[in-house]
């Protein structure tokens, strides 16, 4: 590129100096001949000037375009670069996912088959199908011996097939698929085929066809070998290691709740920590209410409070832990009960003010007012209600409605006011003797 400018530079020159010899050989007419005359040094500084120029021209068109395209490329690569970057991490979300399902779903599966593992898990299998059919109350209940089969070319599982018999009715039915469909365990039900039982009403001989899957489980079947380890030690670990997964019982949520606080308007749960959550999610609705739908809420951490309840009123709160491979399921209910309203005593300062107005029955229950003159407010009270009198509490303990007055308990002592007077009339109830013992 440096020499290519540098023959340009000296290019003008050159084509003067052939111009020059054209003119001398009579090719141009004797006006024109005069400048090319390099002779002249006017003439060869505009010759110069001129042809610098279009030589200049020439390479801005030639470098400018090639230098946008240059940069139009850079920022091709740039975004290819990181769409590959974005891609790159997509997978690698999913990855991290898929490997987080996979981990699940190998706690839940049986064992490879053809191990001793595997072995022990089919045996475990069979005896817990055979425990439910009884458990549900199934008669005559019977399960057959697992058949396998490969899943698929090159599949990394295998499918074990059960057949479960016995004799009931709908609801023991009913009953086998909850707790067969509660278990956490990689199984399902292809087919419950009933047929009613002759001269039995409402009874039917089922037959469930139960398929369940086998992972190979590296962690499980190829354990360790030693020499620390007898055979024993071995095959005690292996089973172990079976016994302390899952599959065989039924399922049951984790994070139970605990009401810690209460308050008339809230009500604060706490919940254990699960380390692989990233949040936890809690629903609520009245308990008397229990064809309204769940409010839910999340929370980031170990505790949290739900806000704008009800006072009074029994609440069931559920939770679950939300996490990368899925929301787990919801636990069972927990009620609490807000608490009742805040109770604003009121305060009777200026007592020849303050009257017994009236007493009635509001809902069944006896009723009394009481006016403060001064504010022109009346306070209605029933038994066991409270009020301030000077500043010392009182409490009405009986509100008598034939004899239209009411007992004040006022520091330990009952005094009692009728209807129309101001508490300067109460007057103390004598308490009766106690009767001594005979002489």
């Amino acid at each position: 590129m440096g020499s290519s400018c540098i023959r340009a530079a000296f290019l003008p020159l050159r084509i003067a100096r052939i111009m020059s010899r054209i003119g001398e050989r009579g090719g141009f007419a004797s006006t024109n001949t005069s400048m090319f005359d390099i002779s002249n040094p006017q003439n060869r500084e505009r010759l110069l000037v001129v042809f610098a120029g279009v030589i200049l021209c020439g390479i801005v068109i030639g470098v400018v375009p090639a230098q946008f395209r240059a940069i139009s490329n850079a920022k091709a690569d740039k975004a290819k670069l990181v769409n590959d970057i974005n891609e790159h991490k997509r997978h690698a979300r999913n990855q991290n996912e898929i490997q987080s399902r996979l981990s699940t779903m190998e706690l839940q599966a049986l064992a490879a088959a053809g191990t001793p593992t595997g072995s022990e898990a089919l045996v475990g299998y069979q005896t817990w199908l055979s425990d439910l059919t009884a458990s549900v109350g199934l008669r005559n209940g019977s399960v057959t011996a697992p058949t396998n089969s490969g899943g698929g070319k090159n599949a990394p599982y295998s499918k074990h097939l059960f057949t479960v018999t016995g004799e009931g009715q709908l609801n023991q039915i009913a009953e086998f698929l909850r707790r067969f469909h509660r278990t956490e365990y990689l199984h399902t039900i292809q087919q419950v085929l009933p047929r009613p039982v002759s001269n039995r009403a409402g009874e039917f001989n089922v037959t469930f066809r139960v398929e369940a899957l086998s992972l190979p489980q590296v962690k499980l079947v190829n354990m360790p070998s030693s020499e620390r380890f007898a055979r024993t030690e071995d095959e005690r670990q292996m089973l172990a290691a079976i016994q302390s997964r899952a599959i065989l019982s039924e399922y049951v949520p984790p994070r139970p709740l605990v009401v810690s606080t209460r308050t008339p308007d809230s009500i604060a749960l706490t919940w254990p920590p699960k380390d692989d959550a990233d949040s936890h999610e809690i629903r609520y609705k009245k308990r008397v209410e229990p064809n309204t739908a769940w409010t839910t809420l999340e929370f980031t951490e170990t505790a949290g409070t739900v806000s704008a309840l009800d006072a009074s009123t029994e609440y069931e709160f559920q939770i679950r832990a939300i996490k990368v491979a899925g929301p787990d399921a919801w636990t069972s209910s927990v009620s609490a009960t807000t608490l009742p309203p805040e109770v604003i005593i009121p305060d009777f300062d200026e007592i020849p003010f303050c009257f017994l107005n009236g007493v009635v029955e509001v809902d069944g229950r006896p009723q009394c007012w009481i006016n403060l003159r001064t504010s022109g407010r009346t306070y209605f009270l029933f038994e066991e209600g409270a009020f301030r009198l000077g500043g010392v509490l009182c409490v009405i303990k009986k509100i008598d409605q034939a004899g239209q007055q009411i007992h004040v308990n006022i520091g330990g002592t009952l005094f009692a006011l009728r209807v129309g007077n101001h508490f300067d009339a109460i007057e103390a109830i004598p308490v009766p003797p106690i009767a001594g013992p005979e002489i």
